[in-house]
């Protein structure tokens, strides 16, 4: 018999964490959202108490609606026979989509997708079925009674309990409950995550309209507009709308016939939205193996900057979890802030705590590990990373502006792969968004999947719910 119930308070959470981490060993779980004090310390700094400031404020990010409060944080654990066999770490959103109207209420997993790429459902495999149904039944009935959305989000694609879900949520849909599952994806337009393949796109446009000098001077300086936009730049609609609109102006002064239509196209294309992906390397057993896979130009490339690096006096430092001091999370945060200063997505002065804490916690741990690029014993590049189970997860990186030639920040990556084969994992994840340095190590990706189910039908304006950033459209459950 599973019983399920809910920890709400901080004791009865602090209860749960050495059951939960015998669970998540057991069910071979290698989700950093699945060590509890990870998203522990992301509730810790981003809730509101009363009177104080909404999600946005503190986290410089708002993902849901116009604005949104954290205002509830518990876990749904599933028993058997006194022992824990699943478990949810849960947050509630109160969510304002629409100006004077009451907020919504989002029941959803306690963590963000840019601070957590991956999030699941906690649950020992011997009886992965039941388990998950009193799981999702439990909070079907919580979702129900308190009139809220329920959202589990961002679960990878071969998550062993997708399949159990989907049939759940059938079971639900057919009695009467709207949803189903969403594959993630980002929004279209002008937004940072499209910028790159939009210049790409106008380069090859500029290339089939060689003779006309009018065209190609309005190609170059959109070009130049889009290369000075920044994420935080991009935040306000006005700017992308803007932008959007001086695009189409200039693709409607492109031949519909011939390379040059083919060549708007695809600048169309390159801001079409599309799915979300998660770059993702299963680890060879060797490094020679892993070299083997990268073309002949990158074996090249990382050969001779790294001949040029060991010449400056380069060397790599890696820190282990017990030997992580305060100092060394400080400098690697003070490179993150030289590389991307007020465009960072996930660390500024709001925020600055919070990785402080993850660090320091997920050392204590053994899962945070940290890596330095250091040139004459001087540290200009960083890159943390998580360490459960058989994969290594790229977390965050930062690098100095100085000494840009000598590429220490995409050597710093090829080591971290490196040592992750020798050291035995298996896969190594480059986390969310496939930013255009992570397709040199690897071609191969994960999606992920979202779960959407509400008794109330009009709960479920997903177009309001997420406007910014993602963009959730519903299928067959």
């Amino acid at each position: 018999m599973i019983e399920v119930r809910l920890a709400e308070t901080q004791a009865e959470r602090d209860a749960l964490l050495e059951p939960a981490r015998v669970l998540a060993r057991e069910a071979e779980s290698n989700l950093t959202f699945h060590q509890l004090p990870v998203p522990m310390a992301w509730w810790k700094q981003f809730h509101s108490e009363p009177g104080e400031g909404d999600f946005g404020s503190k986290r410089m990010r708002n993902f849901l609606g116009m604005r949104s409060r954290l205002e509830e944080c518990f876990f749904a654990a599933a028993e058997s026979d006194g022992k824990l066999v699943g478990l949810a770490p849960l947050a509630v959103f109160s969510v304002t989509v629409k100006s004077n109207a009451p907020p919504l209420k989002v029941l959803c997993f306690c963590a963000d997708s840019v601070t957590v790429f991956y999030q699941d459902l906690l649950i020992h495999p011997g009886n992965r079925e039941d388990t998950l149904a009193a799981l999702l039944d439990f909070l079907c009935a919580h979702a129900e009674k308190q009139n809220m959305l329920l959202f589990l989000g961002y679960i990878p694609e071969d998550s062993p309990n997708l399949p159990g879900l989907k049939k759940a949520a059938e079971a639900r849909l057919q009695a009467g409950w709207k949803g189903g599952l969403v594959t993630n994806r980002y929004r279209g337009g002008v937004y940072p995550w499209t910028l790159h393949p939009l210049d790409s796109a106008l380069a090859g446009l500029k290339e089939t309209v060689p003779a006309d000098a009018a065209l190609c001077e309005s190609i170059e300086a959109l070009k130049e507009k889009l290369g000075k936009q920044g994420p935080t730049l991009l935040t306000f609609q006005a700017t992308r709308k803007g932008l959007e609109q001086e695009l189409e102006s200039l693709l409607g002064r492109i031949p519909a016939e011939g390379a040059p239509g083919e060549a708007a196209r695809k600048a169309r294309e390159a801001i079409a939205s599309d799915v979300i992906i998660y770059p993702h390397l299963k680890l060879p057993a060797s490094v020679e193996e892993f070299q083997q896979t990268l073309s002949s130009s990158r074996r090249y490339y990382f050969r001779r900057y790294l001949k040029k690096f060991l010449e400056a006096n380069g060397s790599f430092e890696d820190i282990a979890p017990a030997d992580l001091s305060s100092a060394d999370v400080e400098e690697y945060l003070a490179l993150h802030r030289q590389r991307w200063g007020s465009d960072s997505v996930a660390v500024n002065d709001s925020t600055i705590d919070f990785h402080r804490q993850i660090a320091m916690e997920g050392a204590k741990i053994g899962i945070f590990h940290l890596f330095f690029a250091k040139v004459e014993g001087r540290r200009i590049a960083a890159h943390a990373c998580f360490d459960i189970g058989n994969r290594r997860e790229y977390f965050f990186s930062g690098r100095t502006p100085e000494l840009e030639d000598l590429r220490a920040g995409k050597l710093l990556v090829m080591h971290t792969v490196q040592d992750a084969i020798a050291k035995g994992f298996k896969f190594y994840d480059f986390g969310y968004g496939g930013d255009e340095y992570k397709s040199e190590f690897t071609r191969t990706h994960r999606l992920a999947k979202s779960l959407f189910l509400a008794k109330d039908g009009a709960l479920l304006d997903l177009e309001k719910i997420f406007p910014k950033y993602e963009y959730m459209s519903l299928e067959s459950a």
